[in-house]
């Protein structure tokens, strides 16, 4: 059995995929076996000429373990091979949008960018097919209107889905209106701070000790600045602007650790598997 596992192995690495070869590379993927299904597509890849189905399983597997720049490279290998596919514009928009989530905000928005291409290009070659409009009303739901989101653009998915796909359509709809209360939460939320004094606000809203205590401060000079009689004497803007970038130093650390935690997690509180 040993030898015959070795020389399908060596068979997989000469010759093309077979239909029957990327079936049982999907069902190793569906059974959570990534990086053996890797290692399959890996050699096949380098070992004869690649087609663009071993690409797109190959950025599938490495979807599954969030690699996700060796998992483009082979999505974009998958769509120059075969660039009238649906389905792998639709698997490399979906890696783009993986690695957006972890980017920075500037090259974040430029790959969200090519998320909302490939998903397009994805409905435009298979307008039937729901799972690409499904993640095409996701982009639309989510992103800022400055790369291309919007609700009226997620809604107008969700008619075209209502056909073919009416449990699809009900789910987004329902993220759609989800949205919908959380930006008019955030209204109110915006209209309450607006209307609180600085000082107030801070000791309310503010929970981090750090910020607290430089924001508040920071506000003591502003405060400052606006009377003729300075409780701060020797003081100046120039002090303002470092306790307004301490300020926004301890915001953005805060945001980072909480990122950091979540990335990486506590491995006492990791689920201990069963066998």
């Amino acid at each position: 059995m040993k030898l015959l596992s070795l020389l399908s192995l060596l068979c997989l690495a000469v010759l093309p995929l077979p239909a029957h070869a990327a079936a049982s590379l999907k069902e190793l993927l569906s059974s959570g076996h990534a990086d053996q299904a890797i290692r399959i597509l890996e050699q096949e890849t380098r070992n004869s000429t690649p087609d663009a189905e071993s690409y797109n399983l190959l950025c599938r597997a490495y979807y599954m373990i969030d690699d996700w720049d060796h998992g483009i490279t082979a999505c974009e290998h998958a769509v120059r091979l075969n660039p009238e596919n649906s389905s792998y514009h639709l698997w490399l928009g979906r890696i783009y949008g993986e690695k957006a989530d972890h980017a920075g905000f500037l090259s974040g928005a430029g790959l969200a960018k090519k998320v909302r291409i490939d998903f397009e290009r994805a409905v435009e070659l298979d307008p039937k097919s729901s799972e690409a409009r499904a993640d095409l009303a996701q982009f639309y739901l989510q992103a800022p209107s400055i790369v291309g989101g919007g609700k009226d653009k997620a809604r107008a998915q969700v008619q075209a889905l209502a056909g073919s796909n009416p449990a699809v359509a009900d789910y987004v709809t329902g993220q759609i209106a989800e949205k919908e209360k959380d930006a008019e939460k955030n209204a109110a939320f915006r209209a309450e701070v607006e209307k609180t004094l600085l000082a107030p606000c801070i000791a309310k809203y503010v929970k981090n000790d750090q910020i607290k205590e430089i924001a508040k401060r920071a506000a003591w000079l502003g405060n400052d600045e606006t009377h003729y009689v300075r409780k701060w004497e020797g003081k100046d803007l120039e002090d303002l602007k470092k306790l307004i970038a301490l300020t926004i130093h301890w915001i953005e650390m805060e945001k980072l650790t909480a990122d950091v935690i979540q990335d990486m997690p506590d491995a006492k509180t990791k689920a201990t598997p069963t066998s």
